[in-house]
């Protein structure tokens, strides 16, 4: 646990659906040097010419995890650059709250991966 007893979110795995556009499977990790990696990750990625990047966050349990503003930090990011993100998966217990407080307000979400796919890579 960290020190504020907060989950933190990190990058599982990752694979890429073509050459410019790739997924990266989150969770929630009781350990606190992980956090960061969602935005070293996602900036890796953008570097790397990824500039289609889908999250999925079908393994996050918690909407106490620290690594929601991670997500909004990478958003601004990604938005500045003219890539595009997306988030899927988002489980019925997690995505409820995230709606009421706004936050899912400001990214495309999907119900699936290859929906968020279809759609991201469209764009």
């Amino acid at each position: 646990m960290t020190a504020s007893n907060s989950p933190e979110i990190w990058v599982k795995s990752t694979k890429e659906i073509q050459p410019d556009t790739a997924v990266l499977f989150l969770t929630t990790q009781y350990e606190d040097v992980v956090c960061r990696e969602i935005i070293d990750i996602s900036r890796e990625y953008l570097s790397m010419g990824y500039n289609k990047i889908i999250f999925d966050l079908g393994d996050i349990r918690t909407t106490a995890a620290l690594g929601f503003g991670q997500l909004t930090s990478v958003l601004k990011e990604f938005r500045s650059s003219g890539s595009s993100m997306a988030l899927c998966n988002i489980p019925d217990e997690i995505k409820e709250p995230l709606r009421l407080i706004g936050f899912l307000q400001f990214f495309d979400v999907f119900a699936s991966q290859d929906e968020a796919t279809e759609n991201i890579i469209s764009k």
